[in-house]
Order: structure tokens, then sequence, then C-alpha cells
């Protein structure tokens, strides 16, 4: 083509047959699968001519005809749209000349007594393994069934789909039935029973009745039919299985009957010694020790009236009787010296200190008393005694301090502040209380005090107070007191030492008081008082009056 414009002349190869820059190459005709058939080979002879070169069994321009025989196996030869094939369908090979064996059960066969079956319709063939116990295309994989493992402790079961499996007995399972369950009916139960549901092939041990738990019944329960009971019975519930120690009528109590009820006398720990008499009360179950006459305490191990109790009495009471020993020689050799009037009055103070040293004896025993009866109420369960005495001693304490507190406030602005007897008054006043006897030494503690400071004390500046503590002294501790301790001695039935001496000590202080009371400056300032008459009539205020006080 000749150059036009700007462009290059060039060769036009078109329908020439060649191709290249200058149409120097011939074109190959063939075209691979299309101008040869049935596997020809193509040449090119030139321009637009080509040969097919057919394989053996195979002619024609294009290779399309098969001759005769061609076909192997007893495939056949056929035409189709002018091509010739070899048709193997139907003789289990494959190939241009059906000469190649398909790979199937037809080459290969099948194991394990397989039947091969031949599908007619895609020409295929394959193992039917149905009943042999094996799978795969020649059956040659074994199932895991009981038809190749047997049931060990089952029966084999044919399912629909060609497959088995192991029906295993109560008590085991796996897939061969080869694994035995963990439960009763393998380990047992002891002494329980092996229960089984059948519903789904469980088993557990029922321990009811048996004092055991767990799940094979191996724990024996912390109850009584382990442990025991020490002294008492162990009962059984039925209804829960529980046990229980009952330890009525022993003496002993807790889980297991082995703590001693405290002071149980049925016990060993707390037995009665000394003869004394163990009395049970078997509707509240209990017991106390009946001690004999001369023992006491939860086991009468202890002397009841002891030479200890009785010593301790008169270690109060001996330095008292001493003091006042030393008191009448005083007064004695003091006496000695004075006329008649004098000696009186000496004799009229030691008179006064012989009742002060009776109150601080009288509160002692009384004290005394108070333990005794407490000791008697524990051994006879009886307390009236204790109680009534204890209130006849603690109530006239109580008054005698609310008196005595009014009687120092009321006195402290009769004493000179600048000097210490009011103190000295204050203690002397609340050892009068404690005396329980506070009247005679008031007398001598507060005349010696105001005497002291040059004042003269008159009857009406105490006598009301003082009259006060005769009451008390007299209707709420002394006659009370004798009353209970004449009805405890007489309940007793025998001599005591302390309720002899609480008994004498009270009727001595009621006689007393009965006796002095109406010669008493008391008596006299309250008989004057409802006569109307006034404090000067009683004499004080005179020089022999302040004579007579010192």
């Amino acid at each position: 083509m000749d150059k036009i414009g700007l462009e290059a002349a060039y060769c036009n190869c078109t329908g020439t047959g060649y191709e290249g820059s200058f149409c120097e190459k011939d074109i190959n005709d063939c075209v691979a699968g299309v101008t040869c058939l049935n596997g020809g080979t193509c040449i090119d002879y030139g321009v637009g001519l080509t040969v097919c070169k057919c394989p053996f069994g195979f002619i024609g321009d294009k290779c399309e005809l098969c001759p005769p025989n061609t076909c192997k196996n007893g495939g056949d030869c056929i035409a189709q749209n002018g091509i010739s094939i070899c048709n193997c369908f139907g003789t289990g090979h494959v190939g241009d000349r059906c000469e190649i064996q398909k790979e199937d059960c037809r080459k290969n066969g099948c194991e394990r007594e397989g039947r091969c079956i031949t599908i007619s319709q895609n020409d295929t063939a394959i193992c039917d393994c149905k009943n042999t116990g094996y799978y795969g295309d020649n059956c040659e994989i074994s199932k895991s069934d009981c038809k190749t493992l047997p049931c060990i402790q089952g029966i084999c079961i044919e399912l629909e789909n060609d497959s088995r499996n192991c029906s295993c007995l109560p008590g085991y399972y796996g897939a061969r039935c080869e694994i035995q369950k963990e439960d009763c009916r393998k380990n047992g139960c002891g002494i329980g029973r092996c229960i089984t549901i059948s519903q789904n092939d469980t088993a557990y041990c029922n321990c009811f009745g048996t004092g055991y738990e767990g799940d094979f019944c191996e724990i024996q329960k912390e109850d009584c039919r382990k442990n025991g009971c020490e002294k008492g019975k162990c009962i059984t519930i039925s209804q829960n299985d529980k046990a229980y120690c009952d330890c009525f009528g022993t003496g002993y109590g807790g889980d297991y009957c082995k703590s001693a009820m405290f002071g149980d006398c049925r016990t060993i720990e707390y037995s009665c010694l000394n003869n004394g008499e163990c009395k049970i009360d078997y509707l509240n179950d209990s017991s106390i020790c009946i001690c004999k006459d001369e023992f006491k305490g939860e086991t009468c191990s202890a002397e009841k009236y002891s030479t200890v109790d009785q010593v301790t009495v008169y270690y109060f009471l001996g330095p008292i009787f001493v003091i006042y020993l030393f008191v009448c020689l005083g007064v004695f050799i003091q006496a000695r010296k004075g006329d008649k009037e004098s000696r009186k009055s000496w004799i009229f103070f030691l008179l006064r200190f012989l009742m002060s040293c009776l109150g601080i004896f009288d509160l002692l025993t009384d004290i005394f008393f108070v333990i005794q009866s407490y000791d008697y109420g524990v051994e006879n369960n009886n307390f009236g005694f204790f109680w009534s005495s204890l209130i006849f001693t603690i109530i006239p304490w109580s008054f005698a301090a609310l008196c005595t507190a009014m009687f120092l406030t009321t006195w402290k602005k009769k004493l000179d502040p600048n000097q210490n007897n009011y103190v000295v008054f204050s203690f002397f006043t609340v050892v009068s209380l404690l005396s329980a006897n506070g009247v005679e030494t008031f007398h001598l503690v507060t005349q010696y005090l105001f005497l002291k400071e040059g004042k003269q004390i008159l009857v009406s500046d105490y006598a009301g107070y003082l009259t006060i503590y005769f009451i008390i002294k007299t209707f709420i501790e002394d006659f009370p007191q004798l009353i209970i301790q004449g009805i405890f001695q007489s309940e007793l039935g025998k001599a005591n030492a302390i309720v002899t001496l609480s008994l004498a000590s009270s009727a001595l202080s009621c006689f007393i008081t009965a006796v002095t009371f109406p010669f008493t400056h008391e008596f006299e300032y309250i008989k004057n008082k409802f006569k109307g008459r006034d404090k000067e009539n009683l004499g004080e205020g005179t020089k022999e009056n302040l004579f007579q006080m010192q």
C-alpha cells in the first residue's frame, strides 16, 4: 500500500494466506480439535491446504470415520453429525476406543463379601456392603459397630440404615457396653440397699435406717449410733433416720450424755459425800444432796457448822469485849476519884458504851445469820428465812443512812467550820450507823465534840433524830429479826452457835431498848413535847447540867 499523508507504506496480506510485515510467513490453517477429530494430527501444506493424519481406528479427511472393529471391549463405533466415535456405554470402559477399564467394583471387586451392583442409568458400579459390617468403595473400611466389635455386656441391635448398635445390659455403657457404671451395682452399698431406676438405668444407695450416709452408705453419721451414749440411751427416730441420746434420769447432759449436770448427785462428779442422801426429783429430772446435820454444800463436802465459822465470829466479838473490858477498867479508876454523883455519871457512861458494843455485836451476828439462812435455803430449797433476814437487815441500814445524811447536813452548821471536829463527828456518825445502835454513840460523840468547842448541846438538837434511830433499831431490825431467828431455830431443831448468838443478841437488844428507853433524854423530850413544855423545863442550859455532861 502506498504512502498516504503521514502514514508509511505497508504490506496488506489479506487473502494471501501469509502474514508478517512483508507477508513473508505462511499462516497455519490447522485449528486444534476442529480441523482434525478423534485425536487426528493436522498438517499445514500451504496456503489453505491442510491434511489430517488420523490415529489408528479412524479415517476420513478430518478423522471423523471409524472402520469396523475399531472400538474395543464391546464398544460400538457410531457416526453422529458426520463424526464417528466409540460408544463405550455399558462396557465398563472409557477412552476413544473403549480401551480403558473404569476404576469401580467391576475392575477391583468388593471386599468382605460385598456385592458389586451395576447402575445402568449412568453405567456405574458400586459395592453393596450391606450386612457386612464394612463400608467404603470396596467395603474395605470396618464399621465401629457390634458386627465387627461384639458387645461385651449387651445385645447387638441392627438398625434400618445398615448400622448396628449395642443395647447394653443394666449398669453398663460405652460403644461395646464395656464400661460398668460407677454406681452401687458395681461398688455396692455397704449395709444399705441398692435401688435401680429402670427408666433411666441409674442406681443409688438407700441408706435410710442404717445410720450411714454418702453415695455408697460409707460414711457413718455422727450420732449416738456411732459414738454411743455415755450414760443415757440412744433413741432412733425412724421417720427421719436420726438418733439422739436420751439423758433423762441420768444426771448427765450434752449430745452424748457425758457432761455432768451441775450439782446433780446422781453423777459421779457430784455424788453425795459424808453419808449424804441423794434426793431425786423424777418429775423435773433433777437431784440434790440431803446432807447430815454436820455437813453442807452441793456434795456435803463442807462442814455445815464448821469451827472456822464459829472462830470467825469470835474473832469479831473478842476485840469488842476486850475494848469494853479496858473501858470498864478506866471507868472504874476514874470513878474512884469522884464523889457519889460523879461515880453515878461514869456508870451511866459505861452503860451507854456497853450499848454501843452490843449494837456492833448484834450487827455482826445478824450478818452471819443471813449467811447461815442462805446455806439452809440451798440445802432445803427454802429461801424464806434468807430473804426475810436480808430484807430486815438492808432496810434498817437504808433508813439509818438517810437519817444520818440529814443529821450530818443539819449539824454541819452548828460546829465551828475552822476546826476539824466535824470530820471526826462524821466518822463516828458513820460508825454509829454500822453499829446499828447509833443512839448511844451519838450521846457520847456529839456531847464530847460540842463541849470541846465550848458549846453545850441540847437534847432538843438531836433527840428527834435519835428517836427515829430507836424506831428503826427496834421495830424494823431487832424485833423482826427476833421473830425470824426464833422460827428458824425451832425449824432447825437443834442448837447452833451462830443462830443462838443472833437470837440472843436480838432478844437482848429488844429487852434493853424496852427497859432503858423510858429513862433516856429522848423519851423525856418526847414526853414534854406532847405535854407542851419547852426545853428549859428539861434542865438544859444550867451549870449543873453542863457539869454533869462534862
